[in-house]
């Protein structure tokens, strides 16, 4: 398979200086034509990817290796004028190879079924990995522009298998040819005994002792090889060790794979796919994990969720989520759609890579060969450029309460509902970055001013004392009535203190008057003359500021926590629009309420269908994904946004006016 990138300013810490005029365009499909190569080109793409075999390896016979199509594939793009890259998976082992060697094959636990790739605990799947990565630096050395380090899901991602193949019938029939009925589908693929060995220390090791671990857990293990996994979810602390350390394992495989890697072709780029379409745990991806383990390494990452949803959707989830985990860490990143994309979804992939800080811009090569897509490519394609967008807004993705309540249908898309239907709704009036609990504990909340939160009644402890801390040094936090959050250890005191509740949230029918003295500050939740809430506060904490209420109740209220504030919306899900306007007066409007707060520059603070996003130097792009021509009023300046299109404009330096 042939491939196609461009490119970025790859000057971040624990990465090589390279400095780049554009984001790196890459392209991929079956092997192309002379006269496709240069089309595509024509249009940006500049280096070329070849796959490996996906489902197992180019060796034949013990020693012997197939380069047959990779030799043809590398002159293809000498000839073109390209750069070359592969992509290597390396995970499953040929018959050949079981019948010769070791093999100790990943299990899952539901079935105690193997499925044909290595289990991760053992150590020859390091060093099969190895033997592969050996033999491609004498085939090609140098020659490699930039390597995808398989890993082990369905396409090489770093999970494990998912079996989604199965909803793709070439695929499907050519794993079925390949491995007749083997096992593949979601769950915990930890049954063998090197996994269970692993976990047992590992265990032992984190809390010092067994005695300290069954207190831990309220468990009675006598031994430790009586150490077994959890059974529930509801055995909090317990369960989430065990998730934790079965994605905190695939992060180790992970590593362990890339630094092979890097020691046989330290010259070539390295990257990481991560894919697949939700968050579910037992696909062991762990995005900040593996952004943070990226860093330390110096290797990059490629999201393959370009346009798999529509934009919006698309970008308050698993795109947005592993982009703002790469610049937080300081990662290259790589954007990749999962199949076909037109040309309306194409402008809105450059939008959303470009307002990520890509690094590097994946398409399949049967998109921009198709006339209309690279029409879009033609016209957008000067947009492809390394922006650093300035975000200073974070939602609050729920890291502990998504690991205990995970879908138990692996059929459906994993991932916080409540937070993806309310990210995706506010992201058309204000950018954000989503943090989740690694991130923070990381530092993370120090390059923002105000914190969401949007779903999630169980935090840990040591968050909610991050998130404290950060609102004494300024930071605004801002919640709705999320229910009893409490610690995993079922304390609610860390929250309540946050957001000033000192009393109980009741069911109201009422719809409680603003108060004049903040009715500016809530310009947009007061244009129907009150905020309507379904619960009330009648107690909150001395000192609170009572924004919207009357002597009875408080519906929302301000807590100081320092030199910033928790600002809590005593509603429920069901008066979330409500939240959200909130939400939009805290971001554009905050010095209203406090004068020593800043404001974010009011580049989209309307519900008009258009997005934008601000960069660095007042660089703003704008985004119009509706089929009517949107005619935007930007302090005093207008500017008329085209149907399906996109359009800089900057915001001048000490000027109070838009040149677009």
């Amino acid at each position: 398979m042939l491939l196609a990138t461009s490119t970025i300013d790859a000057k971040r810490t624990g990465h090589p200086a390279e400095k780049m005029t554009a984001i790196e365009m890459t392209s991929a499909s079956l092997i192309l034509s002379a006269e496709e190569m240069q089309r595509l080109r024509a249009l940006g793409f500049s280096v070329f990817q070849t796959d490996l075999d996906q489902m197992g390896t180019n060796e034949i016979g013990d020693g012997v290796w197939d380069w047959q199509v990779t030799d043809t594939h590398h002159r293809a793009c000498t000839a073109a004028g390209a750069k070359w890259s592969l992509a290597a998976h390396f995970h499953v082992p040929p018959p050949w190879f079981q019948e010769a060697y070791e093999f100790v094959p990943l299990r899952c636990m539901a079935h105690n079924a193997p499925f044909p790739g290595w289990s991760i605990w053992h150590p020859g799947a390091v060093e099969f990995k190895d033997r592969g990565y050996r033999a491609l630096a004498r085939q090609y050395g140098g020659q490699i522009s930039a390597l995808w380090v398989g890993v082990h899901g369905d396409y090489g991602e770093n999970e494990y298998p998912t079996g989604y193949r199965a909803f793709h019938a070439a695929e499907a029939k050519e794993w079925r040819d390949r491995f007749g009925d083997a096992h593949d589908h979601p769950g915990w693929w930890c049954q063998d005994e090197f996994a269970r060995a692993d976990f047992r220390r590992r265990m032992v090791d984190k809390y010092g002792s067994l005695a300290k671990l069954n207190s831990a857990w309220t468990t009675g293990f006598e031994i430790e090889t009586d150490i077994a996994y959890p059974v529930s979810e509801q055995q909090k602390r317990y369960w989430l060790d065990f998730v934790q350390w079965y994605m905190d394992s695939m992060v180790r495989f992970s590593v362990a794979t890339a630094r092979v890697a890097q020691q046989h072709l330290p010259a070539t780029r390295l990257f990481w796919l991560l894919g697949g379409p939700c968050e579910d745990p037992r696909m062991g991806q762990d995005q900040s994990g593996l952004a943070k383990a990226a860093n330390e390494l110096g290797i990059e990452i490629r999201s393959s969720h370009g346009c798999h949803l529509p934009f919006a959707e698309n970008y308050a989830t698993m795109f947005k989520r592993i982009g703002s985990a790469c610049k937080f860490y300081g990662v290259p990143f790589w954007s990749e759609p999962p199949y076909t994309v037109d040309a309306a979804g194409t402008v809105g992939r450059i939008f959303e890579a470009v307002s990520c800080g890509a690094a590097a811009y994946y398409d399949w090569a049967w998109n921009p060969l198709e006339p209309t897509v690279a029409r879009a490519y033609e016209d957008y394609g000067c947009y492809l450029t390394t922006e650093r967008p300035i975000t200073d807004v974070a939602l609050f993705y729920p890291t502990t309460y998504h690991l205990l309540n995970a879908n138990e249908d692996p059929l459906q898309v994993d991932y916080p509902q409540r937070f993806r239907e309310a990210a995706a709704t506010l992201r058309e009036v204000f950018d954000f970055d989503i943090v989740d609990e690694r991130m923070i504990a990381d530092g993370a909340l120090s390059q923002y001013r105000v914190l969401v939160f949007l779903e999630g009644d169980t935090v840990e402890a040591s968050t909610l004392e991050s998130v404290a801390e950060w609102g004494g040094t300024g930071g605004v936090a801002v919640t709705y009535d999320l229910g009893n959050v409490a610690t995993v250890d079922g304390d609610p005191a860390p929250w309540r203190e946050i957001f000033g509740i000192a009393g109980a949230l009741e069911s109201t029918e009422k719809c409680l008057p603003i108060e004049t003295a903040y009715e500016h500050f809530l310009q947009h939740s007061s244009e129907n003359e009150g905020v309507a809430t379904d619960q009330v506060c009648s107690r909150i904490a001395a000192g609170a500021r009572v924004l919207v209420g009357n002597q009875e109740a408080a519906a929302v209220w301000a807590c100081s926590t320092g030199k910033g504030w928790g600002i809590m919306f005593a509603g429920t899900w069901e008066k979330r629009q409500t939240y959200y306007d909130l939400l939009r007066d805290v971001v554009y409007r905050l010095s209203t309420f406090d004068a020593a707060k800043q404001d974010a520059p009011a580049i989209a603070c309307r519900w008009d269908g258009v997005y934008a996003t601000l960069f660095e130097g007042g660089k703003v792009l704008f985004y119009n994904p509706t089929d009517e021509t949107k005619h935007l009023d930007l302090f005093g300046a207008t500017m008329d946004l085209a149907p399906v299109s996109l359009k800089h404009a900057c915001l001048e330096s000490g000027a109070e006016h838009w040149r677009a």
